[in-house]
């Protein structure tokens, strides 16, 4: 592993042994971090407290089991392979940061102190089992936004929701995501 903390990837990709194999991140703080094993059924996950990737965080192939607390500073990006989310907890607590990929979360988290952009992928259900908490301010809104505008992004938040100064559009919620506080439908 060649970790550099200032800007780089570190890239998780097994021992090409055509068997499944489990492999631990290192407990790190990350610039970017790839998933992409060689074998698909190799597995990764990290099990000693928590995860800190300051930039992108990627699965493009094997799966990935999250840590009890996971920070990411970028765009969680699911282009292949599987993320399991271990009833765990993924902050995002980057500026305008993107969900990429058929995602299913337990806990959720964007809170922002200035106005910032979440994505979520168009055409796509994003799945949050627990909690969601997205949260804005007063005149500085958390804007949640589709992958591409005009085609709708679905949001299936089951658990309790605390959802406070959002601006919502291209964005549909199956398990009803009422926002009572401060929010905007921007149509």
């Amino acid at each position: 592993i060649t970790n550099d903390v200032d800007s780089g990837t570190v890239e998780y990709i097994g021992n090409g042994n055509a068997s499944a194999n489990p492999f631990i991140t290192k407990d790190l703080t990350y610039y970017n971090l790839n998933v992409n094993f060689t074998d698909a059924a190799d597995s990764g996950s990290h099990v000693d407290g928590s995860l800190d990737v300051n930039g992108t965080f990627t699965i493009a192939n094997g799966s990935y089991s999250a840590p009890a607390a996971m920070t990411l500073g970028g765009d969680f990006t699911l282009s292949g392979g599987s993320f399991t989310h271990n009833n765990g907890t993924v902050t995002m607590d980057g500026a305008s940061q993107t969900i990429s990929g058929a995602a299913t979360f337990y806990n959720l988290t964007k809170n922002v102190g200035s106005p910032a952009i979440l994505t979520f992928p168009a055409s796509t259900t994003t799945t949050i089992v627990n909690t969601t908490d997205f949260r804005g301010l007063s005149n500085n809104l958390l804007s949640l936004r589709s992958s591409s505008s005009g085609t709708v992004a679905t949001l299936d938040s089951q658990g309790v929701k605390t959802l406070q100064y959002l601006d919502v559009k291209d964005n549909t919620a199956i398990s009803g995501m009422g926002c009572y506080t401060g929010c905007v439908n921007s149509l």
